[in-house]
């Protein structure tokens, strides 16, 4: 008896101890299997929310708005909460490229167009020459074919005989009055001075002007006259300032052809001698980017050349150049 109840109470702890044995590998598999499914579940979420943010809320680095693509699992949950989901309702900023990208390379582009645009201006186009050329002529035939052609133009010619110290000229070129040759020079030169803020105005407006004689023929007319102190220097000092145009066409016209046109010799300085002097000036003048035109050919012929030189002035000033100014000495 004594042995057997040794053997049951030996076999009671031993039945005991494998059912728990049992009850806790059935409770571990049960948590293992949960804590698997937990994974499994968090692997999907935080994939599902990855491939979520990179296709709408996270952008490249260097593209404005935020780092690449570093950003916390807090702050994905929070801009998914702030964009409800939709991200695509969530306003897009323009991207901003790094230094010396190509959108940098864009604006630099466009500030160069808009300072180009903001210098488009009107051409200063001159016609100068000796008496009889066909100035005139040529000058208003090239205004007419521009205003035709959409070019707002207009023409100016000096000396202005309708100003005050024009009417002055007038008198004096017609004979009608008499001056000093100093004092002489100095009004033609105030007849351009008091239209220069005018002049500059026009041109920065847009407006295209097409002036017959300018500073070129006050320096050479003085000059012709050979007269003690009246110098090529001293002529220039007082155009000094004064608008420099865009273009200058000379108009070279031989002196037998220049006397067989119309008026020549009516005004005091068409005499042979004078206008030959006028010429030999306008020689020492001449630089290198006038347009000398054969004035000698028929008017067809002369506007012909006149349109092209004219027209591709134009074309330089509207692409934006500055206006130049005559300096000390030219």
């Amino acid at each position: 008896m004594r042995k057997a109840r040794v053997e049951l109470n030996s076999r009671v702890p031993l039945t005991l101890y494998s059912e728990r044995c049992s009850r806790e590998n059935k409770n571990g598999s049960a948590r293992k299997g949960e804590r698997e499914a937990q994974r499994e579940r968090a692997i999907t979420t935080t994939t599902t929310t990855t491939v979520f943010s990179s296709a709408f809320l996270i952008r490249p680095r260097g593209c404005g708005g935020g780092g690449g693509g570093g950003a916390s699992s807090s702050s994905k949950s929070r801009s998914e909460k702030t964009t409800g989901g939709h991200s695509g309702r969530r306003k897009q900023r323009r991207p901003r490229a790094k230094s010396g990208g190509a959108e940098e390379r864009y604006s630099e582009l466009d500030d160069a167009k808009m300072a180009a645009k903001s210098l488009s201006r009107g051409a200063f186009i001159l016609f100068e020459g000796v008496d009889r050329c066909g100035k005139t002529t040529q000058a208003s035939k090239l205004v007419d074919s521009l205003n035709q052609s959409g070019i707002t133009s207009e023409l100016w010619r000096y000396p202005d005989r309708t100003t005050t110290i024009g009417k002055m000229i007038d008198d004096y070129l017609q004979c009608r009055a008499d001056s000093d040759d100093a004092s002489m020079h100095l009004l033609f030169a105030a007849n351009r001075w008091e239209k220069k803020k005018l002049m500059e105005e026009k041109l920065k407006a847009g407006v295209t002007l097409v002036v017959d004689r300018y500073g070129y023929s006050g320096v050479a007319f003085t000059t012709a006259k050979r007269l003690p102190g009246l110098d090529q220097q001293w002529c220039k000092h007082s155009e000094t300032g004064l608008v420099k145009p865009d273009c200058l066409m000379y108009m070279e016209i031989s002196e037998e052809a220049a006397k067989k046109r119309g008026g020549f010799g009516e005004e005091r300085y068409e005499t042979t001698e004078m206008q030959k002097n006028v010429r030999e000036v306008f020689a020492d003048l001449r630089e290198d980017w006038w347009n000398v035109v054969d004035a000698d050919r028929t008017i067809e012929e002369v506007e012909k050349d006149v349109q092209k030189i004219a027209k591709e002035a134009v074309e330089r000033c509207k692409k934006g150049t500055e206006l130049q100014h005559f300096k000390p000495g030219w």
